[in-house]
């Protein structure tokens, strides 16, 4: 049975970033030199901007992907040519915007107004959705970047912030936001459209609170211990790094970071599990219709 089609009563959207890279100079500066430049802060250009990425191979395996819009990483380039890659493997197209903070990859809290944080936001969702425009393409979903990821889904005022840029846009995009998190059930009350989501190659404690970097914990590398926990998730609703098993969790859409080493192996063993189980494969616009019919 194809996983794209299944009717069984479990269905998954698996998502990833793309656009995480450079075609123009950011800055207007080469790469090399962004490398050797230290920050006033003391950070150096981050590692992520020139890890091994696994997009292209991930296409064929997620049915959602998160683009850049150039504020943590990308440009205009990069985007329309991930777009026009996501397009032709029929997946769903989100944006994933961040604080500018090009150095620190997106990880780091800008402090901001919520009013001058609405107008980066915008800034991001417009230049996005006007290229998807282009190529006929809907934008299906916001899934916020790095610190901002994480401040949307604690701080009801960046949440606001956050909802009045999205609100220009029509029709409106599904929000993603971590499970279980403090923003999930105040916005579903209003009755806007939610994707809760779990990073299925990330490393999560007790509380359900992902793991951050440092941690020894924070990533999972082994394809088969991802996808044995995917499933544990939707058929038990707990998620277990190590030896800790989280409280109970759920979600609609799992992501798979393609900068991950391996992801295109645990993309795949997921995949093949999925398969196995006779569980669904879909874009999270699916999933999300089909709860509220």
């Amino acid at each position: 049975m194809n996983p794209k089609t299944s009717n069984t009563k479990y269905a998954i959207d698996i998502n990833t970033d793309a656009g995480e890279g450079f075609f123009l100079p950011p800055l207007g500066l080469d790469l090399e030199i962004l490398r050797n430049i230290q920050s006033r802060e003391g950070e150096r250009f981050h590692r992520r901007h020139d890890c091994e990425r696994h997009d292209e191979s991930l296409l064929s395996i997620v049915t959602s992907i998160n683009l850049a819009c150039g504020m943590h990483s990308g440009d205009p380039i990069t985007m329309d040519q991930a777009i026009v890659a996501g397009k032709s493997r029929g997946v769903g197209m989100g944006a994933h915007p961040s604080y500018p903070d090009l150095f620190g990859f997106g990880q780091n809290h800008i402090d901001v107004s919520d009013d001058q944080l609405q107008s980066i936001l915008l800034y991001q969702l417009g230049a996005l959705n006007a290229i998807l425009k282009r190529h006929n393409q809907e934008l299906q979903h916001v899934k916020c970047h790095g610190a901002l990821y994480f401040d949307i889904s604690q701080n009801e005022g960046t949440c606001r912030a956050l909802l009045a840029a999205i609100d220009r846009i029509k029709p409106t995009p599904i929000l993603v936001l971590p499970s279980g998190s403090k923003m999930v059930s105040l916005l579903r009350r209003e009755g806007i459209p939610i994707a809760e989501e779990i990073a299925i190659d990330r490393g999560y404690d007790r509380s359900g609170e992902m793991l951050p970097r440092s941690h020894p914990d924070a990533l999972i590398t082994d394809p088969k211990l991802v996808a044995d926990r995917l499933i544990r998730l939707l058929k038990g609703g707990v998620l277990r790094t190590g030896l800790v098993e989280t409280a109970p969790v759920q979600a609609q859409t799992v992501c798979l970071h393609a900068d991950t080493p391996g992801a295109t192996q645990i993309g795949s063993a997921v995949r093949r599990v999925l398969l196995m189980e006779d569980i669904a494969v879909r874009p999270m616009a699916e999933i999300i219709k089909n709860q509220h019919e």
